[in-house]
């Protein structure tokens, strides 16, 4: 009934990750995760603990990531990506894949540069056009675009470059 000219979707490397996989970082800052007896006797002691924790989360974060594109659910998220194409071509629609870079790394050694590619050529195989951001933002430090130091999800500053990129 709207007929839009343009269909955008939004691709983040996680999509292919369940929800309890995608939700599950930052449960060791979190005050409710439990810290050892040391820390809870030394402040120095908890932020030096979950400091640790918190990283070695983040790393089976972007491991997990990174499993997610050897996976049934990548094949999925293709599945699903050719039938949203199909229905937009019926429509008349362009569709357009835009890829979010992760938040992470931008200004030094970006991990997910290879997954970025895999899209690029799975959308590119399938007639999708795709637009990866993360040109954009290469060469940035990647916390100034973050809502929050917990959560790393693009701000208003991240949303601006993207609504631009998207434009051009």
């Amino acid at each position: 009934e709207l007929r839009p000219d343009v269909l955008v979707l939004g691709f983040v490397l996680n999509d292919a990750l369940s929800m309890q996989q995608t939700v599950g970082g930052g449960a060791a800052l979190s005050p409710s995760h439990p810290v050892s007896g040391l820390a809870r006797l030394s402040r120095a002691w908890e932020i030096v603990e979950r400091y640790r924790a918190s990283a070695s989360e983040q790393q089976k974060f972007f491991t997990d990531i990174r499993l997610s594109f050897e996976s049934e659910a990548w094949d999925n998220c293709k599945v699903v990506l050719a039938s949203i194409a199909q229905s937009a071509k019926t429509a008349n629609c362009r569709f357009l894949v835009v890829i979010f870079p992760v938040f992470y790394g931008l200004d030094g050694d970006y991990p997910f540069e290879d997954l970025h590619k895999s899209v690029t050529e799975a959308c590119a195989k399938m007639g999708i056009q795709t637009l990866d951001l993360l040109d954009a933002f290469r060469g940035k430090k990647a916390d100034q675009f973050w809502v929050h130091p917990l959560d790393h999800h693009p701000n208003e500053i991240a949303h601006r470059i993207i609504a631009g990129q998207i434009a051009d």
